[in-house]
């Protein structure tokens, strides 16, 4: 994987350095995947690179398959735990300027919709990550 310094502005960069904590559902060497606390569903996760790398088309090949193999691991978990009919892959590139990628557990179309992001209670956030454990 390509290395890199981190963002110090960056706040899933801080994430990453456990300086801001997080609902952590996955950690490797390379990736951190945590729960998002405005999800558009139950189970709406977060997977970033741990160096600070601030979209798909600057990322190195080697970043961004990994970033694609673990996702897909990642939701084969999302799917055995919220069982959703799918679960779907979305690389907004919006709000935070570091390379993420939404796993969101999807029923019906409109759960993509930002319109249905809503303020996760704590209590729902570390119910569903104990799922994962």
């Amino acid at each position: 994987m390509q290395k890199s310094e981190t963002n110090s502005e960056c706040v899933f960069c801080k994430i990453a350095a456990g300086q801001i904590p997080c609902y952590k559902v996955y950690e490797d060497e390379n990736f951190l995947g945590f729960l998002n606390i405005k999800p558009h569903t139950k189970g709406h996760t977060l997977l970033i690179p741990k160096i600070h790398v601030e979209e798909i088309l600057v990322s190195s090949d080697e970043t961004s398959d990994e970033l694609f193999r673990v996702g897909k691991n990642l939701a084969k978990k999302i799917k055995n735990i919220f069982n959703p009919d799918k679960v779907a892959f979305v690389l907004a590139g919006q709000g935070v300027p570091h390379l993420h990628l939404h796993l969101f557990p999807m029923n019906e179309e409109d759960d993509l919709n930002p319109i249905n992001a809503y303020d996760a209670s704590k209590e729902e956030l570390v119910e569903a990550q104990k799922l994962f454990i």
